[in-house]
């Protein structure tokens, strides 16, 4: 069973390869999350975006970096929402659904409420874990074994900086990998909005459901959509008479939930 890429990546590819270049390598956007308890604080954040998971754009998932150390973000529930802006190309992409954290203590267990995700194995998380971090550079990695984000600044903390700052901590480059984590964003819907067509601006909507809820009432909705895209571990033609018994026999043993819809939709600016 394998995932197939959303409708809405190869254009956010394009925005972003516009938008950057060697003097200007990084994409940033904010990432905000509402924090857990009675009142339920916003909480907003400017973060870089890495790479998708796995470094496969089919997995539809975005990765940023985070110290496992920040508790505004470790005791925030798993709902999301976040946006990037491209200045250059005049773009905006807002993103919702739930996120979560990988790191080597988490790669056992890691809770995911995609299916797709579920296949891979404790080694394939480490592995993906290690990939990200060996590509930060040696200044990022520093970061991690700095003292933890927001700790009082007490003289023993400046001086634990300092020597950091100046490379004479005598850590090794790993030092701190324990403190690293991945977040994960699974994405359910993408608002798309660009202002540079010439025509008073250009909005899209794309939405992913799965087998159950894009029964019935999808059905009609489904109709007044510009596109949608359908994603399924089986034969994507229920109707195709000519199917061979292995697919006859894949059908019985995958879980009718194993498959998505996504919905593009053009909406007023």
């Amino acid at each position: 069973m394998r995932n197939q890429m959303a409708p809405w990546v190869p254009l956010f590819i394009q925005s972003s390869n516009n938008n950057t270049n060697e003097q200007n390598p990084f994409t940033p956007f904010q990432f905000a999350t509402v924090q857990e308890g009675p009142i339920g604080k916003p909480s907003v954040k400017t973060v870089v975006f890495r790479d998708f998971l796995f470094h496969d754009k089919s997995t539809n998932v975005l990765t940023f970096c985070t110290d496992l150390r920040n508790d505004k973000l470790c005791h925030s529930n798993p709902y999301f929402e976040a946006c990037f802006y491209f200045p250059t190309t005049w773009e905006q992409y807002r993103f919702s659904g739930q996120w979560f954290i990988l790191s080597l203590e988490s790669s056992s267990h890691v809770e995911t409420t995609d299916q797709f995700l579920t296949q891979h194995t404790q080694e394939e998380w480490e592995d993906e874990i290690m990939r990200q971090w060996g590509q930060m550079s040696r200044g990022a990695k520093s970061l991690y074994r700095k003292p933890a984000p927001g700790s009082p600044l007490s003289e023993g903390n400046r001086k634990k900086l300092d020597k950091i700052q100046r490379g004479v901590d005598g850590a090794h480059d790993d030092t701190g990998l324990e403190n690293f984590g991945l977040v994960c964003l699974l994405v359910d819907k993408v608002d798309y909005l660009n202002l540079k067509d010439g025509s008073g601006g250009e909005r899209r909507l794309f939405e992913r459901c799965t087998k159950p809820s894009c029964n019935g009432s999808n059905n009609n909705e489904n109709s007044n959509n510009s596109n949608s895209n359908e994603i399924n571990d089986d034969d994507d033609d229920d109707d195709d008479d000519d199917d061979d018994d292995d697919d006859d026999d894949e059908q019985e043993h995958d879980d009718d939930d194993h498959w998505t819809m996504w919905t593009e939709t053009e909406v007023c600016p």
